[in-house]
This record gives structure tokens, sequence and C-alpha cells, in this order.
């Protein structure tokens, strides 16, 4: 544009014209899995495609309640059109839904099997799509981290996977997931350890966790319309264990925070959700896109078929 006024040259766009869209919600960095293909969108809103047909990363959160989404003509692959109603909080719709269905998704006629017909079997289903929010980083961006969201036809691929730890002192937050398509099935995904997680990718998932960084990603911020700080004490919440989490002082500057009356460990406290969206634009506007850098995203890390062989023998496939 000619004319600039001096004053403007070192202006800095910090997606205010994409943020004033009426009745879109902003969706945190985030993986799309359309047409069969992963490509990673951050919190920019930049793309990039993956040249590899898996998607090699750590799982390193989950929500930690079942989400909804609603669409009332049922979700047509490819639209971005927000849902109608949707709750990532466990108890009711969305303080930020456009059109809640009910004052509860337990009392929701949406959300009851038959309510609706899927159209790839033509069985019974929810119209209301039961959903799971994985947070992941992807191996090669140890300073990002994506919302994955799994919806029912991938339950039982994850579930068959998380079983593998089950009974184990360690979770598969210490592993490299391998997250790929089911052959002949659409957005079907399955899941396999490739490798042991590197060392920088576990601090970095560390140091996020300790921050309450990913609870944005996994819907943690969402509060049901109209409800109380009572009732939203029954949600659940995810803490990380005290010797997971690496200080981030050695010597606090108001030293440890007390146990409560019963001896229990105070809870993180959680940023709201004008710190994360804060904190997002900060990180967009004040450096550049990893997407666009030279060589993008690197390409997936091949598994290691000694330590493959390890993992088997710790978390065996069942």
């Amino acid at each position: 544009m000619a004319n600039i006024p001096d004053y403007l040259k070192d202006y800095i766009d910090r997606g205010l014209t994409d943020a004033s869209k009426v009745g879109v919600t902003l969706l945190p960095p985030h993986v799309s899995l359309m047409g069969g293909r992963f490509t990673l969108i951050d919190a920019a809103g930049e793309k990039k495609m993956l040249a590899s047909p898996y998607l090699d990363c750590c799982v390193f959160d989950v929500s930690p309640v079942i989400c909804k989404r609603y669409y009332p003509e049922g979700w047509s692959p490819g639209s971005n059109a927000p849902p109608t109603c949707w709750s990532s909080n466990g108890i009711g719709p969305s303080s930020e839904a456009m059109e809640p269905q009910a004052a509860t998704c337990d009392v929701c006629p949406n959300n009851v099997r038959g309510s609706a017909t899927s159209s790839f079997s033509d069985k019974p289903i929810k119209a209301c799509r039961d959903e799971k929010y994985l947070c992941i980083m992807p191996i090669d961006q140890p300073d990002m981290f994506f919302r994955l969201v799994l919806t029912p036809g991938s339950f039982e691929g994850w579930d068959k996977f998380r079983q593998r730890f089950v009974g184990h002192p360690y979770s598969f937050d210490v592993v490299i997931t391998r997250v790929s398509f089911q052959a002949g099935k659409t957005g079907v995904l399955q899941f396999d350890a490739s490798n042991f997680v590197p060392q920088a990718i576990f601090d970095a998932t560390r140091k996020a966790l300790a921050a309450n960084a990913t609870d944005a990603v996994c819907g943690r911020l969402d509060r049901p319309v109209g409800k109380t700080p009572a009732l939203l004490a029954q949600t659940p919440a995810f803490t990380l264990p005290a010797a997971a989490a690496p200080p981030i002082s050695s010597t606090p500057q108001n030293g440890p925070a007390a146990p409560g009356p019963n001896g229990e460990q105070p809870r993180r406290r959680r940023r709201t959700r004008e710190e994360i969206e804060r904190d997002n634009a900060t990180q967009a506007a004040g450096k550049p896109s990893p997407f666009t850098s030279a060589g993008g995203v690197a390409s997936s890390v091949p598994p290691n078929e000694e330590l493959q062989s390890a993992l088997d023998s710790v978390f065996p496939p069942k």
C-alpha cells in the first residue's frame, strides 16, 4: 500500500481482522485431518501440511472430560462453520455456544444415541458428537503444542494404545506416539509407540505443564452457561504430580505453598482465558511462524527397531 505514514512502518498485525468475526470461536493451535493428511495450524492461522503420512509427537496432556460438538444438520467435511452448540467443561453447553441446546449435557436430547444416524454406517449415533482433546508436541517442534481432536471412530484405537501403559510406572508421555490413518476408514486414527521421547521434548512438555500453558488446548478454560462456581468445582482438573513437575525456581520467591486442611497439596492456579489469548497474540506477533522458516516442519522421526523392541517389552501391545 502506498503513502503509509512513517509511524505505521513497524506496525505488527495482531490478528484483529480474523478475531473480530461474529459467531466464530477462535481455536487454539490444532491439527487438521482434512483430506487424510496431517496439517499443523498455529495460533496465527499459519498452516503446514506434513509430507509424511503419519505424525510423530509426544502426547502429554488430555482433556479431563468428554467434550461435545453439535451441528443441526451434522458436520460436513471441509466446513469451517462453528458448531451450534459445544462444550469442553463436562457439565453443559459452553458459555460461548451460539445456541445452547439444553441446561446440561446430561439432559440434552442430542446427547442420546439414536438422535442421529451415521452417514457412513447408517447406524444410530448421537447428534452431539463426543470428542477427546489430546495435547501433542510434534517431535520436531519442541516449542509448540497443538490440539488433536479424537472423534468416536478413533476411540477404540486410542484406548488400545493407552492400555499398553496401564499398570506401568510411566505413561504415554515418555514415548514418541506415531499417529497415522487407519486404511480404508475416513478420519479414523491409529497409534503406536515408535521411540522414547527425546529429553528436549520431555523437558519442554514439563515446562508447559508447570505453567498451565495447555489449559486452552485441553478445554479447561471453558465454562458452562449460567453455572455457579460451586458447580464448576465438580469438573475434574488435571494436576501434574509434584514429582514430575520441575520447579520454575529452586528457591520460590514466596516459599512453598502450605498444604490444605486435610494435608492435600494445593492446585496450581489456572491461567484465565484472557491470559491465554493475550499470550497467544504476543507469541504470534513477537516471533515468526515456524512454518515459514527455512525447512518448515521437519520430516517425522523414523522408528528405531532396537528401541521399538525395548518399548514392546516394557509396554507390550494388547
